[in-house]
């Protein structure tokens, strides 16, 4: 097996470069890290994290619980966090924990076993009592979207109600009048954000509140079908529908499809997050777009500069979102009318 001197020899370099390169102790210019890597990679070098680790009292890996990988907004966040980590030597371990408080528990018992350095949350409830426990024993952790009623957690997250109120100011200005909400899990401060929205969007267009028109949906496709068919069998139905996320909004959809109503003549139809799959068809959904990715760096980038000792600038960030109108929404038509 190679050695640190037979990879700084090849590499041009000192010992103590390649050490800072392995280990992320300092900074090292890209040229310098490329050739210390490439070395490793001619060599078949693998260094011997167990030592380092005992070394350092590091293990340069960083926990991701995520809170439903079925949903396509979460492996994109994710994909993000490993990027970022593995730019600055850091690798991400990821557990998902289906929404559920309980896995939730135990996938971050697990982790701390691990001996990661630090933990990342998108699955976390507003009365989670992790965070707290986390920052008692001093193990850093950053929320991602969600967060607590701990003020002093670290936190990335995006402007929710100000995306939501341009999807009902944009409704409003197509002529929609009964515009209904599916909101998210209520234990969600996510959710709890984009209703806020809805409900403001709703009263800077002078439009009523009618709460027949809000239903419960829990982030997953069945419930948004659930709720469009409770929507469109009342006595007046709504001419558009907002869901707090896409899938959602692609469950809605097809009950809309089987009910024999067209998206947007019928009904428009717009969503939040802006998946993958909201621009890949033929015919786009219109959304709010949120920065999925973008979140995921800053989120891994936050948490090291933690974990590294280093100052954080700020212990919340927001990141903007912005309305993507695609075919889904249009005018208020006289077929949707005449249902009203």
């Amino acid at each position: 097996m190679a050695s640190v001197k037979e990879v700084a020899k090849t590499a041009g370099v000192s010992v103590a470069t390649v050490s800072h390169v392995i280990n992320g102790t300092r900074f090292v210019s890209p040229e310098l890290a490329g050739r210390v890597r490439d070395a490793m990679a001619k060599l078949d070098y693998v260094p011997n994290l167990v030592a380092r680790s005992l070394r350092t009292q590091r293990t340069h890996s960083l926990g991701f619980i995520t809170a439903d990988l079925a949903n396509p907004y979460y492996p994109a966040v994710a994909k993000g966090a490993s990027v970022a980590a593995a730019q600055r030597g850091y690798h991400v371990i990821l557990v998902d924990c289906d929404d559920s408080p309980v896995v939730e528990e135990q996938a971050t018992t697990v982790l701390l076993q691990k001996r990661v350095d630090g933990l990342m949350y998108t699955s976390i409830t507003t009365d989670s009592a992790i965070p707290g426990r986390l920052r008692d024993r001093g193990t850093p952790c950053v929320l991602i979207t969600r967060r607590t009623d701990r003020r002093d957690s670290l936190h990335v997250g995006i402007d929710n109600e100000g995306g939501m109120i341009e999807a009902v100011n944009h409704l409003a200005r197509l002529g929609h009048r009964r515009i209904a909400f599916v909101r998210g899990n209520p234990s969600s401060s996510a959710a709890a954000a984009r209703i806020k929205g809805f409900e403001e969007g709703l009263r800077r267009n002078h439009l009523v509140c009618e709460p027949t028109l809000i239903c419960d949906g829990d982030y997953r496709e069945a419930s948004g079908y659930r709720a469009a068919q409770y929507l469109l069998e009342l006595d007046v139905p709504p001419t558009a529908l907002i869901c707090s996320n896409d899938v959602m909004a692609f469950g809605a959809w097809q009950c809309l499809a089987q009910m024999g109503l067209h998206v947007p003549n019928d009904v428009s139809l717009v969503g939040f997050d802006d998946i993958s799959l909201s621009s890949m068809g033929p015919v786009g959904l219109t959304t709010v777009r949120s920065p999925t990715y973008e979140m995921g760096a800053t989120a891994a980038n936050m948490l090291i500069d933690v974990i590294e000792g280093k100052a954080l600038e700020h212990k919340t960030i927001q990141l903007a979102v912005e309305l993507v109108v695609r075919d889904t929404t249009g005018p208020v038509s006289d077929a949707s009318q005449g249902r009203e």
